[in-house]
């Protein structure tokens, strides 16, 4: 009798992987296919977010060579030579046109990308420039919602009340200017309520100037003596010393800031 002859036992285990395997192939080709596809989609999507980022820079530093144009009249000294012509404006009012328009243009078509989103700040400021006021202030209030650091967030709410106070200041009725100023003050308030806290010496000190200008002199000399108590090395020191020799001796003294 012939002997069994015994299968190789890696033909073996092949043939039976391959039988296990054997139901299963096509929602395996399926899920190769769909692994390959969101592949595919993940780099297509990534380059074009990048695409896209390039084309919000370019955009930002086209926005702010407008904003940081200088403004050079007839009868001012042209700009020194250079091989590529300095981007120029003969009227401020013409440099403060151009610039809203490539911000807002910014804005519009690359509002998603963060660049962008740091450009309305700028934006926000130009527009109080230009004495659109009730524009500058949702401007400035949009952008202290962001996620943007926090500095750049506190001066949109310094930014938000200066809007306040510009408009009530532009306005010719009495009673609602002065209801325009309590706006602004109570702005002006809020921006840092916290001792301590980030500009607390700003908020102090904005109050006490619109107290003065509201006529509450004694109110407004408290809230300068505040920052000097609570933040004796504040940048704002020598301004807020200026402001009370002046208001406590009727001397005139010069304002440093």
């Amino acid at each position: 009798k012939e002997p069994t002859e015994e299968p190789d036992e890696f033909v073996q285990r092949v043939t039976s992987f391959g039988d296990i395997i054997q139901p299963h192939i096509k929602k395996m080709v399926i899920i190769g296919a769909l692994v390959m596809a969101g592949l595919i989609a993940w780099k297509a999507v990534g380059w074009r977010h990048e695409k896209k980022a390039k084309r919000a820079t370019a955009a930002y530093v086209t926005a702010m060579k407008s904003v940081e144009a200088p403004v050079i009249g007839a009868d001012d000294p042209p700009p020194p030579e250079s091989p590529i012509a300095p981007l120029t404006y003969p009227t401020e009012e013409a440099r403060q046109t151009a610039s809203l328009t490539a911000l807002s243009e910014l804005r519009s078509k690359h509002g998603d990308i963060a660049l962008a989103k740091l450009a309305g700040l700028t934006e926000a400021r130009l527009l109080l420039d230009t004495g659109k006021y009730d524009e500058a202030l949702a401007a400035f209030q949009k952008f202290s919602k962001t996620s943007a650091p926090e500095p750049l967030r506190m001066a949109a709410l310094e930014g938000a009340a200066y809007s306040l106070e510009a408009k009530a200041m532009a306005n010719e009725d009495a009673s609602a200017s002065q209801a325009g100023l309590e706006k602004a003050l109570q702005a002006f308030a809020n921006l840092q309520p916290a001792e301590g806290g980030p500009m607390r010496d700003y908020s102090l000190y904005h109050q006490g100037r619109l107290l003065i200008t509201m006529g509450k002199i004694e109110e407004g000399i408290a809230k300068f003596k505040q920052v000097l108590t609570e933040q004796p090395e504040s940048p704002l020191k020598l301004t807020i010393e200026a402001r009370l020799a002046y208001l406590e001796t009727g001397a005139p003294a010069k304002d440093s800031e």
